[in-house]
């Protein structure tokens, strides 16, 4: 049952952006309710349903992203598998293959925090209701602080599970980008080859970044929630407070993504090297790194200490110390936050290069050694040239991310810098006000839909490329073992 949800990401991902879209015409509807003042309940219940439906369905989009990782692991995790019980069939004394613990706590994370998410849904029907039968003020104000902040905290596990589902990758990816090379050179020269510790070289620290910013995004539930429920808290304040924990953790996502890279391009350094050993002749060297991923950093750094920037403009705010500009902070986050989107937009890319070059070298270099095995002579051991890497991206996933962004930044230009200019004594300052929210939870939407078509890609690759690595792998040993064989029978 749960392994068929997982199996539907893209189904799940299509909800979400389809409600998120929905959303976007509730703000419009109530702009249109406030233009002409019809009805204060109806501005209050379209205020309940704007201010957490559309971070629902941004939810179900997390969801979707998160499952399809869930998907790529299984993939990596199966490809490991297989590859170990190839070369057990040679003799060869391999250590027990041990499932990361990340691989059993992640996938948990994402489901709790749907769950979470659902929770608060209904406290903001209970929130609609309560206003639509005009119940006490103290009761509105204690399902708004709820429903606001348990949305946060599923967000916090969902991106927190996300984050954590590629550093399992990290672990499965770094393990065969090493032992596999390892192996196969060792079925070639009948010599123990010397492989890495991969466990030292996992980045402790990344992790460290991924979880305090879930604990960062965790404390808008416990304890600003019970806070807010007592005392008065300026609404930008807290909420620019838990995007510092998920700038945090997206900031983390992009380190995580470039850690992948990384092991995709030591994959097939290493098989190459490999290569070269078996058939004696120089292999030529893998591509240079690809431009834009240089730019990952820069980006996810940038957007990071703008967010931390806008909760310092919040506690200003608070003060009063920003008089008219007021207005600004509270979506002005959004510009950092995409900026982040857009270097983790930029690693994804590299990525899909990555593994369609792996697709390419794969077929040849299990094909070569099946060949060196059997005692033919290799001649031809050219790769493939690469002369435009680029060629191969995904550009029309990349271009839907930047889509993403542009609407998203629509919310602070020119939405929010209206509201600036004309005052809030003008009634086009409430009118703008109410589509800010949706515009901008339209834009991450968008972004969170490509993200989430760039792991579709991604998972078709993993899928071949397990069976090719268990394919190559088992011809590999099933000729080792007959020469073998041929050896022990012979007088």
């Amino acid at each position: 049952m749960m392994d068929r949800i997982i199996k539907s990401y893209k189904s799940i991902l299509t909800l979400g952006l389809i409600i998120v879209i929905i959303s976007f015409f509730i703000g419009i509807l109530r702009m249109y309710n406030q233009s002409y003042l019809d009805s204060i309940v109806n501005e209050e219940i379209l205020r309940a349903f704007t201010e957490i439906i559309p971070l629902f369905g941004l939810g179900i989009l997390k969801l979707g992203i998160g499952f399809a990782i869930v998907t790529i692991v299984q993939n990596l995790r199966a490809t490991g598998e297989n590859a170990t019980k190839s070369f057990a069939k040679t003799g060869m004394k391999l250590p027990k293959a041990k499932s990361p613990s990340l691989a059993r706590i992640f996938p948990k994370l994402l489901v709790l925090g749907i769950i979470i998410e659902i929770i608060a849904v209904f406290i903001a029907i209970g929130w609609m209701v309560a206003v639509a039968e005009i119940i006490d003020m103290k009761l509105l104000h204690t399902f708004e602080v709820l429903a606001e902040t348990l949305e946060g905290l599923g967000v916090s596990l969902l991106i927190g599970g996300i984050a954590l589902g590629l550093a399992t990758i990290v672990q499965l990816l770094s393990k065969q980008a090493t032992f596999l090379p390892a192996n196969l050179s060792e079925l070639v020269s009948g010599k123990k080859q010397e492989t890495i510790n991969t466990q030292e070289l996992f980045p402790k620290w990344i992790l460290a970044i991924t979880i305090l910013g879930m604990i960062i995004t965790a404390t808008g539930f416990l304890p600003i929630a019970f806070i807010r429920l007592s005392t008065d808290i300026w609404h930008p304040l807290w909420e620019n407070w838990m995007f510092v924990g998920i700038g945090i953790m997206l900031f983390s996502i992009a380190l995580w993504l470039l850690t992948i890279i990384k092991w995709l391009r030591a994959q097939r350094e290493n098989l190459g090297k490999t290569l070269s050993k078996a058939t004696k002749a120089k292999i030529s060297p893998i591509e240079a790194p690809l431009s834009i991923t240089r730019y990952v950093k820069i980006l996810a750094a940038f957007g990071l200490i703008w967010m931390i920037l806008f909760f310092g403009f919040a506690w200003l705010g608070a003060n009063g110390s920003i008089g008219q500009f007021g207005p600004l902070v509270r979506p002005g986050k959004a510009i950092g936050m995409t900026m982040i989107f857009v270097g983790i937009g930029a690693s994804l890319v590299t990525i899909v290069v990555n593994l369609k070059f792996t697709a390419f070298l794969l077929p040849g270099t299990f094909g070569k050694i099946t060949r060196v095995i059997k005692g033919e002579k290799i001649e031809d051991t050219k790769n493939m040239p690469m002369a435009n890497p680029m060629a191969y991206a995904p550009k029309k996933l990349y271009l839907g991310i930047i889509l993403g962004m542009i609407i998203a930044v629509l919310g602070t230009f020119p939405l929010a810098t209206i509201r600036v200019i004309v005052g809030p004594t003008d009634p086009l300052f409430l009118i703008v006000e109410r589509i800010i929210g949706t515009t901008v939870a339209l834009g991450v939407g968008t972004i969170f839909f490509f993200i989430g078509m760039f792991f579709n890609s991604i998972v078709t690759f993993v899928k071949g490329r397990r069976t090719m690595i268990s394919e190559g792998v088992e011809t590999i040993t099933f000729y080792v073992s007959e020469k073998t064989q041929d050896k022990s029978t012979s007088p």
